[in-house]
C-alpha cells in the first residue's frame, strides 16, 4: 500500500508491502508516486525471488545462461515488463556487490542478458465520431471545472498533475506561456500557450483556491470515467488526451520535435518519435500538393465560451490573438473559427 502527501512545498511517499514500510521525499507527486510503484514491485519481486533455487546458489559460480532459464521460466503466464523487473533486481544486487560490498572480483552475468522486449507505447488518437460523443457527454456533466479541464489538457499537453497543481500565478499572458511546476528532473520549465489555450484561459471562471482547475486527481478520474460509459468508448486514456494534443502541435509544427519537445515538456527525443512519424497517408498527401486532413476541431465556443459570454454578445478576437489564429486555422484548426469573425 502506498500514500502520498504534500508536506512544506514537497511530496512524501510512504510504502507499505508486507509489514515493511519505507518513506522518502520528492519535488513533484509524479515522481513520488513512480518512486512508489517501482518500488513496491522490487520488493515484491525480491521476496518471490527469495524462494527460487537461485536464491541460494553461490553469486560467483552463477552464468549467463542461469539468469537465462530463469527469464524463460517467469515468462510463462507473466507479462514482458514484469520479467524485466525480476531481472532488473537481480542485475541491481550484482551492481550493488561490485561497486560497494567489495567483490570487485565479481563479474555480472546479466549485463549481457537479452531481456524480453517491451512494446507498451500507445498510439491512440480521438476520431471525429469519439469526439461528439465526449462532448454530448460532458455538456451533461454536472462537475463545472472538468469540461474546462478537459479541453486544456489538449490544447496544452503536460501531465494530469502538472495542470491540475498550476495557479493563475503561473500563467503570464503578456509572454503566453505556463509555468509548469518542477517536473521529474526537480526543474522549472515553461508551456507554450496557443491562441486556443490562451482564449480558454481568457474564458476561465477563476477558482478560490488560485488554482487554475480544482480538481483533485479522483475527481478527474471519477469523471472521465462516467464520460467514457456514457459516451460508449473503449480503451481511450486519460493520458491519450497528451497524445493527441501532442499530435495535433506536431501537425502544426512541421513535425519539429526540437520545437515539439518545448510544447511538451519532453526530455528524450527517442519518446516523442511517435508524434512525428511520417505515414504513408501523409506522404501520399504530399505527393499530390496537399496536406492531410486535419483532425476533428474542439468546439471550445459551443461547449465553453458560450456559457460564459452574456445573452446576445458575440465572440470578437483581440488584436493580441487575432492575427496567429487565423494563420493556425488554416493549418490545423484546433476548434471551429468563432461565430462572427468571419469578414
Amino acid at each position: 500500500m502506498s500514500h502520498v502527501r504534500r508536506k512544506n512545498g514537497k511530496y512524501k511517499a510512504r510504502l507499505t508491502v508486507r509489514g515493511k514500510s519505507l518513506t522518502a521525499t520528492f519535488p513533484t507527486r509524479e515522481a513520488a508516486e513512480a518512486w512508489a510503484l517501482i518500488t513496491r514491485q522490487e520488493l515484491l519481486c525480491s521476496r518471490s525471488l527469495r524462494d527460487h533455487p537461485i536464491a541460494y546458489s553461490i553469486a560467483g559460480e552463477l552464468t549467463t545462461m542461469d539468469f537465462a532459464a530463469l527469464r524463460d521460466e517467469l515468462s510463462q503466464g507473466r507479462k514482458p515488463n514484469t520479467v524485466r523487473l525480476y531481472l532488473t533486481v537481480c542485475q541491481h544486487v550484482f551492481r550493488i556487490a561490485i561497486s560497494e560490498w567489495g567483490f570487485s572480483t565479481l563479474s555480472n552475468p546479466l549485463a549481457g542478458l537479452r531481456k524480453p522486449s517491451v512494446d507498451d507505447a500507445r498510439d491512440r488518437r480521438i476520431s471525429a465520431d469519439e469526439l461528439k460523443r465526449i462532448v454530448a457527454a460532458i455538456k451533461e456533466l454536472r462537475a463545472p471545472w472538468f469540461k474546462w479541464f478537459f479541453f486544456f489538457a489538449i490544447l496544452c499537453p503536460q501531465r494530469r498533475r502538472e495542470l491540475l497543481d498550476t495557479r493563475w500565478s503561473d500563467v503570464e499572458f503578456d509572454l503566453r506561456r505556463l509555468r509548469i511546476g518542477l517536473g521529474k528532473d526537480g526543474k522549472m520549465r515553461y508551456a507554450p500557450l496557443s491562441p486556443d489555450a490562451m482564449a480558454l484561459l481568457e474564458h476561465l471562471p477563476r477558482s478560490e483556491d488560485g488554482r487554475l482547475f480544482p480538481l483533485s486527481g479522483n475527481a478527474v478520474h471519477m469523471c472521465w470515467r462516467g464520460i467514457l460509459e456514457k459516451a460508449g468508448i473503449k480503451n481511450l486514456h486519460w493520458q491519450d488526451l497528451r497524445h493527441e494534443g501532442a499530435s495535433r502541435y506536431a501537425h502544426i509544427l512541421g513535425k519539429d520535435i526540437f520545437k515539439l519537445k518545448v510544447v511538451t515538456g519532453h526530455k528524450d527525443i527517442r519518446s516523442m518519435s511517435r508524434y512525428v512519424n511520417h505515414s504513408a497517408e501523409d506522404v501520399a498527401f504530399e505527393l499530390a500538393g496537399g496536406l492531410p486532413p486535419a483532425p476533428p476541431p474542439l468546439p471550445l465556443d459551443e461547449v465553453l465560451f458560450e456559457a460564459t459570454r452574456p445573452p446576445g454578445e458575440h465572440p470578437t478576437p483581440t488584436s493580441l490573438e487575432a492575427p496567429v489564429e487565423r494563420r493556425t486555422a488554416t493549418v490545423l484548426p484546433f476548434r471551429s473559427p468563432a461565430r462572427g469573425t468571419q469578414g
